[in-house]
């Protein structure tokens, strides 16, 4: 077990936007805070969410751009998305890979992902690239 305080680096594996802010949002401001070093790897750009199609391009814009202000507000500078598509984040070598290169890179003390029991697809795959 570890205190928080010991914690440098930290890395939040999150599906789509708005799961850094909603989901970990308020520890990872602490943990920045506290000096700590924190990174947000976003699966995802979160752009299934139009009920229009002619709408589709706009509102699949936004989300980069309220991450972005999002995380400044959290004061967690660091963040990257790594461009699968939304709602279907794989469970394959590749997307493990993935998140192995960003792990590695960022070497965190401690990681955020979602929970394996969670509904929705992507929550469940990135859960899973997590564990493995």
């Amino acid at each position: 077990m570890f205190a928080l305080s010991q914690v440098t680096r930290c890395l939040a594996l999150c599906a789509p936007p708005d799961d850094e802010t909603l989901g970990v949002g308020g520890i990872l401001a602490a943990l920045a805070d506290r000096g700590c070093r924190v990174h947000v790897a976003i699966y995802t750009q979160g752009g299934q969410g139009y009920a229009d199609l002619a709408e589709r391009d706009r509102i699949q814009s936004i989300p980069a751009e309220e991450v972005k202000a999002a995380l400044e507000a959290l004061e967690v500078p660091s963040h990257e998305f790594l461009g699968f598509e939304d709602m279907a984040v794989p469970r394959d070598r590749g997307a493990l890979h993935r998140t192995i290169e960003v792990i590695r890179r960022i070497r965190p003390d401690v990681i955020f992902a979602h929970h394996e029991g969670d509904i929705h697809p992507d929550h469940q795959a990135v859960a899973a690239l997590a564990v493995q």
